[in-house]
């Protein structure tokens, strides 16, 4: 099952009583592997829960095994590897392998089971209001990915309409 970074965004995190305490705000993705390293949440974004500790892990809701498990990002190595090096993938300019320019990325989709990343969708635009020209390329399409700047393979035709991901 997939699900879209815009969907998880403002999904509250309840704990083992069932009381909600915080909201996801964006998760942090390992360049290298595609792997999520931490869920970040609060508002001040230097606040993460581990997916270890994630109980249920919906667009509805996450469901952590105790409030304790938040922590600081400079607390988890890998975390703080990622965000230290200013890897993150919305936003991030998107060029072919000859250079050409596709665009930014808008939005992109995890695996909630395996927690990796599946597709990002990428498009031109203007003070990302209006969109054009998306594409969408797949985990496997991404040849680099460096700080402010993902290099894909191969050119993904236009599409007209973003396709919805199955979400349970």
């Amino acid at each position: 099952m997939e699900v879209l970074l815009s969907k998880l965004v403002r999904t509250l995190v309840f704990d083992d009583e069932g009381r909600p305490f915080t909201s996801v705000v964006d998760l942090i993705v390992e360049p290298s592997g595609g792997k999520v390293v931490g869920i970040v949440v609060g508002g001040s974004r230097n606040l993460m829960i581990s997916p270890m500790d994630v109980e249920v892990f919906s667009t509805e809701k996450l469901v952590v095994i105790d409030r304790d498990v938040v922590a600081e990002i400079d607390d988890v190595v890998r975390a703080r590897e990622v965000v230290s090096k200013g890897f993150y993938f919305l936003n991030c300019e998107v060029y072919d392998k000859e250079g050409v320019y596709l665009g930014k990325v808008f939005d992109y989709a995890v695996d909630m089971n395996g927690l990796g990343l599946k597709y990002i969708w990428v498009a031109k635009g203007f003070w990302n209001l209006v969109r054009y020209d998306k594409r969408r390329f797949d985990w496997e399409d991404i040849f680099e990915v460096k700080p402010g700047k993902i290099v894909v393979e191969g050119i993904r035709k236009v599409l007209e309409k973003e396709p919805q991901p199955v979400v349970g």
